[in-house]
């Protein structure tokens, strides 16, 4: 095989790679078997806007559900691309729900190039979408692949979402209804929602851009989510605009028959010409209440995502600095000077009662305040009554941090475990100063290490980038404006000042 298509190879996950090894093998009966087509393709042949490859040999191949027909010289890029296609179309069925499944009308056309595009796409993409209408009806659904280094599998799956949630909205709208949205089919805001939330999915819920997005209280409000047009933000606004979308488009899908209304909505955008609240409204009962109760709503799904999930796994900062906070021992110390007391008699009389509640009022001002330590200082807690309750509430704090503790911290969570445990049945815990330091070693070395592989992943993509990302391109333009001298001011005063200034030069 040639190296420009092996190099092709590292933009795509294993599935794809399996898929490379089954096509050297036999077609059999295979639920994802690829249709390919031997005959010679003339160009009236061809899908509108892909023209004939100077190969005369050039094949097409046709995913396990028909929906996607790939264009490429290579048979083991076509299969690749189908199953990538057909995967990312489970993904979303999977998201919407029931009812999707089996059911379309208009084919995804693939045409896979292995150059850069010669120009014809931004720097940094490597994907040109086409939604039109033929002339004789229908719709054209149509992505431009080319494989070179700006190729990624995320911006294939982002722009495979995008052309099928638009087949969805296609399938029975209405033509008039189409054109009042200026060819924008597909609101921005649902699009770049339902990619997040699936790869939110898939990645095990992280709240990690939500939190940052929450304290760094930047979170757009629903009109500027529902009326912002993507394409004309700079990076940073288009990050906080995903991290919001994302965010939106999970509040509506946890809530009651939320696939449902999702799906409800969205063959509703092609047939229905109306404000996006007022869409909303219609399949979300939320909406249906005042403006200031649904921003309401929308602040506390926002607030929850930011605090995350009780199965989110935390990264090894985050597992170091909650093992070190649990590791302190907070109590209120025994107060010497109290004497103990028996148990008053129900003949007591009231004027005794009441200097005892004088004294007890008494004791609470006086009483020492809480005492922190650590835990090797643990020999503190010995005489203590509540030793036991203490450190077996300390151990269950740690018992839930094992849960979503990163996995190299594990081990060491079970063993800190461990000794409060032993601890708090008033045992002698043998080499316990040991202990305590191997296991401190251990945090100190899985915190070197994984700074390391940070710093080897940071060198390996400065170093091995080919071209410049054009992420911080809004930035530059900013920095540069500011080193360009300000124009002068044409008021009197302005001149007056500047001949002044002259003058003292």
């Amino acid at each position: 095989m040639p190296l420009p298509q092996l190099s092709l190879f590292r933009h795509l996950p294993a599935t794809l790679l399996t898929a490379l090894i089954c096509q050297s093998l036999p077609l059999s009966a295979q639920s994802n078997r690829l249709e390919d087509s031997t005959e010679l393709y003339a160009p009236e042949t061809l899908a509108p806007e892909v023209s004939p490859h100077k190969n005369a040999n050039l094949r097409r191949s046709k995913s396990s559900s028909g929906q996607f027909v790939v264009y490429a010289d290579a048979l083991a890029i076509r299969g690749q691309v189908c199953v990538f296609s057909e995967k990312t179309k489970t993904d979303l069925h999977a998201f919407l729900g029931s009812g999707v499944e089996g059911h379309w009308d208009h084919p995804i056309v693939i045409k896979v190039d292995g150059g850069d595009g010669g120009g014809r796409v931004p720097l940094g993409q490597s994907i040109v979408t086409d939604i039109r209408p033929y002339d004789f009806g229908g719709w054209l659904l149509q992505l431009e692949v080319f494989l070179g280094a700006s190729f990624s599998r995320e911006e294939l799956e982002d722009e495979l979402i995008r052309l099928l949630l638009a087949e969805r909205i296609l399938d029975g709208a209405d033509q008039k209804v189409i054109e009042k949205r200026q060819q924008k089919i597909l609101p921005d805001w649902l699009h770049k929602g339902v990619v997040g939330v699936i790869r939110y999915r898939r990645e095990g819920r992280p709240s990690d851009t939500f939190q940052a997005v929450w304290k760094a209280d930047t979170p757009l409000d629903l009109d500027e989510i529902l009326d912002s047009d993507f394409t004309k933000l700079d990076a940073l606004s288009r990050r906080i605009f995903e991290a919001s979308s994302t965010a939106l488009v999970y509040a509506l899908h946890r809530q009651r028959q939320g696939r449902l209304s999702l799906r409800q909505m969205i063959g509703d955008l092609g047939r229905s010409h109306i404000d996006q609240r007022k869409m909303l409204a219609r399949h979300f009962p939320e909406f249906k209440t005042s403006p200031d109760a649904v921003d309401k709503w929308w602040a506390l799904e926002m607030a929850a995502l930011a605090e995350g999930s009780a199965f989110e796994s935390l990264n090894a900062e985050r597992t170091e600095s909650r093992i070190a906070s649990l590791l302190e021992i907070t109590f209120t110390p025994i107060d010497k000077k109290k004497e103990k007391k028996g148990l008053l008699s129900i003949f007591q009389k009231k004027g005794q009662q009441q200097r005892d509640s004088e004294e007890e009022n008494e004791e609470k001002e006086n009483s020492p305040k809480r005492r922190t330590i650590k835990l090797r200082q643990l020999e503190e807690l010995k005489r203590h009554p509540m030793r036991e309750k203490i450190l077996l509430a300390k151990a269950e704090e740690l018992l839930a941090l094992g849960l979503r503790a990163f996995p190299l911290h594990r081990p060491i969570v079970t063993a800190y475990t461990d000794l409060l445990s032993e601890a708090s049945q008033g045992k002698k815990i043998r080499n316990f100063e040991t202990r305590l330091d191997e296991l401190e070693a251990q945090r100190r070395s899985i915190i070197t290490l994984v700074k390391r592989a940070e710093h080897l992943l940071d060198f390996h993509e400065a170093t091995e980038t080919r071209q410049i990302s054009s992420d911080f391109d809004d930035y530059l333009r900013v920095m540069e404006s500011f080193q360009q001298p300000t124009p002068r001011r044409p008021d009197p005063i302005s001149s007056y000042l500047d001949a002044v200034e002259s003058e003292w030069r």
